[in-house]
């Protein structure tokens, strides 16, 4: 007798904890959810996730806060985010090259497979600028004082832009050597400031183009940018190199299946926000363009297999 009343206890209790559970599971999110952008406040990727971050609150139903976590081109965001744990209350917001890239050429605490890629938003119009200060009307003239002074100093921001500035070098027989900004809020003061030569921009560099603040010399991505489309493109000057990079959603590995699902369902509907879009197809001159989290995973895998055929060369 006491045996059974014991099981039917323990059946009723776990009956209990599965249903107290799924509960628990239906009303995520509970509380407000924090997004970390990789670089720092003042950039394109900062100004974008914050607009983002309000339409995917109003999804969510609770708030979405954002900090920036900034440095090594993306990298310090990525390593603390996995550090982070897995339950859908921290969401990072970067792009890709942290995790295509950096884990190949330095240092890192973390592999391209420790996390979960959650929803891309849109593609980076990155480019090298100038100062109209400095007189340069195209890459051309950038090279011709390159050959004149032997070095020309440039705002970095990436990996990447380290990489294509040591091939670029090669090539044009004088050196362009990177100085470390964390991100367009500090690119900006260091270039309009006189501090670099010139700079790579993720795509901060529109608004100050337009103004007539900064030259576009030379667009970084595989296809001619949406704003500037009579700028060669690096691969048209005759460098071998180009990125193509998403602004993106990526968690630490091992978020619940409903939880992530819950997650990007919200961010593809915050993404069709009327400001959001408005944001980056009037301010910024992005492609936007949604990419779900099979999508994105598959991009960045591809990505990070690419540039390692390149570095293996």
């Amino acid at each position: 007798m006491k045996r059974g009343v014991f099981s039917f206890g323990l059946t009723l209790l776990l009956a209990l904890t599965l249903c107290l559970g799924g509960n628990a599971l239906a009303k995520y999110p509970d509380s407000p959810v924090n997004l970390v952008v990789a670089f720092k406040a003042g950039g394109s990727l900062d100004a974008t996730f914050r607009v983002f971050a309000k339409a995917l609150g109003d999804e969510l139903g609770q708030p979405v806060v954002v900090s920036n976590r900034a440095g090594a081109g993306g990298a310090v965001g990525a390593s603390n985010l996995k550090m982070e744990k897995p339950d859908g209350y921290t969401i990072g917001a970067n792009v890709s090259l942290p995790f295509t890239l950096s884990t190949l050429v330095s240092k890192t605490n973390y592999k391209v497979d420790d996390f979960d890629y959650l929803a891309g938003i849109c593609f980076t119009q990155p480019a090298f600028v100038a100062s109209p200060k400095k007189g340069w009307k195209s890459w051309a003239d950038l090279v011709k004082a390159g050959k004149e002074k032997g070095m020309l100093t440039f705002a970095s921001q990436t990996t990447w832009d380290k990489l294509a500035a040591k091939l670029i070098s090669k090539k044009v027989g004088f050196t362009l050597a990177p100085v470390p900004t964390k991100g367009g809020g500090e690119m900006v003061p260091s270039l309009l400031g006189g501090h670099v030569d010139f700079a790579w921009s993720g795509g901060v560099h529109y608004k100050y183009a337009i103004a007539g603040k900064m030259v576009v010399l030379a667009a970084c991505t595989s296809e001619p940018l949406m704003a500037f489309p009579d700028v060669p493109t690096l691969k048209q000057l005759g460098y071998d190199i180009s990125m193509d990079v998403p602004f993106m959603l990526v968690m630490p590995k091992g978020v619940n299946a409903e939880v992530k699902k819950t997650l990007e369902q919200a961010a593809k509907r915050a993404f069709n926000h009327e400001e959001v879009q408005k944001l980056l197809k009037e301010k910024l001159h992005m492609p936007a363009v949604f990419m779900d989290s099979p999508r994105i995973t598959e991009l960045i895998l591809r990505s990070h297999d690419s540039y390692k055929a390149y570095l293996d060369k």
